[in-house]
């Protein structure tokens, strides 16, 4: 070596491509990617630390090892064909593959997860080696999934649901909005929510958003939007803030529900409740009517009642008793006149009076059942205990009568009414109920005065009351609203019937709580 003369960097030269390849290889070793390196015949001739973390294999293991090992057997031939066009288009020169690639990767314990590789191709001494650097995205394609799902919720909702940043761009539509307002996504994306706004809209249904932007969540308001043809919708909207992780406000998201068809039916529905209420006053003002000409009728038919019986028992009753009294006198002067027909007149004049006294009899006891004339001289108790009393002498069933205060204050309306009532159920005992034995309590209990007819007999059913002596029922029924007051029955064939009516002591009106 001349002195003076420094010597060729020859050392100084390997020292820095080894100090190179040891930066290179620690750069390899603990870069978070997983790092594996083959040959043309995709053989591993190097496997750092994060490709022995991500497939579950040591290096030793894995170097000298091919790689489809650690390629899922259904994605092998496909892998190949890839190798095979990558290495004709990389033949004269290193490149990276283009693009981002995702794969299936197969750990060593049989595990399969997806990977974001990039390759590239590089020719050392002659020879083609092939470099992939790798990256497990299982997370990111589990959240990707999320997404998507989440999308296609969004999407597949009947509602349409808009969501809008701080300054009112829209961020995203859903198809049911596309449906709803008429815009497709690509022609509302980024334009501010306003268009949606309807000229109708009171001012403080616009406001909406900017109350969601300060953290009021709106629930189910019924408001107007507009839509792109101008038309306008009525809609319910549910609005929400979209908060970021640190709590902060990010946008809004409005869910639209189309309630026209809804505000439709309600207003139909209230047009038919308003149909029928008019409907049930008609009702009730011409049940009013046909009570009023129900009552006008029973006072009609009771005063050509007691007409009737006046001139029964007043007229024809005198005729009757006249007659008799004639027949008396012929009696008389025969008896005075003995002759040859007498024996025969005599038979025929006993006859005669038989017969009128059958007669008067019977014009007594229509009269009677016409109009008591007792009750409206001598009032409700004793007609009540005459009634009673000619009932067991002809349908022979014993009755029990019990009135506790025999000055009861009760006349008019109500003494007929209760009359009426007593007469009939006593008189459906003897047709219907098969009873041997009747109980019937009147008394006062306040304003009101309570009739209760009870008997022992077969009962009657629902059925029953249907039929045409179901009549009956329902003119006792029917006596006793049209006074204001009610009547209950219960029938059972193992307790009989018992009827009970409550009538105002005065006539029309509202009877007392009792």
């Amino acid at each position: 070596m001349t002195a003076g003369v420094p010597e060729p960097p020859v050392a100084n030269s390997v020292r820095v491509t080894a100090l190179q390849e040891a930066q290179l290889a620690a750069i390899v070793q603990s870069v978070k990617l997983a790092i594996i390196t083959v040959d043309e015949t995709q053989t591993i001739v190097s496997f750092n630390r994060e490709a022995e973390a991500m497939f579950r294999c040591h290096a030793a293991q894995a170097i000298g090892g091919p790689l489809e090992r650690f390629i899922p057997t259904r994605a092998r031939a496909a892998h190949w064909r890839h190798m095979v066009d990558f290495a004709q288009a990389s033949a004269n020169s290193v490149r990276a593959m283009d693009g981002d690639r995702i794969v299936t990767g197969l750990r060593a314990d049989g595990e399969e997860f997806p990977v974001d590789a990039v390759i590239s191709c590089t020719e050392c001494s002659g020879r083609v080696f092939y470099t992939a650097i790798l990256r497990d995205v299982t997370q990111r394609t589990r959240i990707q999934e999320k997404m998507r799902f989440q999308s296609d919720i969004i999407d597949s909702s009947s509602d349409a649901i808009v969501s809008r940043r701080a300054d009112g761009a829209i961020l995203s539509w859903n198809r049911a909005a596309a449906r709803m307002f008429g815009y497709e996504p690509e022609a509302v994306l980024g334009r501010d929510v306003s268009l949606l706004y309807s000229a109708t809209v009171p001012s403080d249904q616009i406001g909406l958003g900017d109350r969601a932007m300060r953290g009021e969540a709106i629930i189910k308001r019924q408001t107007r939007r507009q839509r792109k043809d101008g038309s306008e919708v009525d809609v319910e909207v549910t609005i929400s803030p979209v908060k970021r992780s640190d709590g902060s406000v990010a946008g809004v998201s409005a869910i639209y529900r189309d309630i026209t068809e809804r505000l439709r039916m309600e207003a139909e529905l209230h047009h038919l409740l308003r149909v029928h209420r008019r409907a049930e006053a008609q009702a009730r003002e011409s049940q009013d009517r046909l009570r009023e000409l129900s009552f006008a009728l029973q006072t009609i038919r009771e005063e050509e009642k007691a007409r009737i019986a006046r001139e029964l028992h007043d007229e024809l009753g005198q005729v009757l008793t006249a007659l008799k009294m004639d027949v008396a006198a012929i009696e008389a002067e025969l008896n005075l006149n003995p002759g040859s027909a007498r024996e025969s007149l005599v038979k025929r004049i006993d006859g005669m009076k038989q017969l009128i006294d059958t007669t008067v009899a019977s014009v007594r006891r229509i009269a009677a059942d016409l109009r008591p004339v007792m009750l409206d001289n001598l009032g409700l108790v004793p007609t009540l205990e005459w009634l009673i009393q000619t009932f067991t002498e002809r349908s022979g069933i014993p009755v029990d009568l019990d009135i506790p205060d025999e000055n009861l204050g009760v006349g008019g309306d109500a003494a007929t009414a209760i009359f009426r009532i007593v007469q009939e159920a006593l008189t459906n005992v003897s047709r219907h109920s098969g009873a041997d034995h009747v109980g019937v309590e009147v008394l006062r209990r306040g304003g009101n005065v309570v009739a209760r007819i009870v008997d022992n007999g077969g009962g009657f059913s629902e059925a029953d009351t249907r039929k045409a002596r179901a009549f009956g029922l329902l003119g006792m029924l029917e006596r006793a609203h049209v006074l204001g007051g009610d009547l209950v029955v219960s029938s059972s064939a193992a307790e009989g019937t018992r009827i009970e009516a409550v009538i105002p002591a005065f006539g029309t009106g509202q009877r007392e709580a009792s």
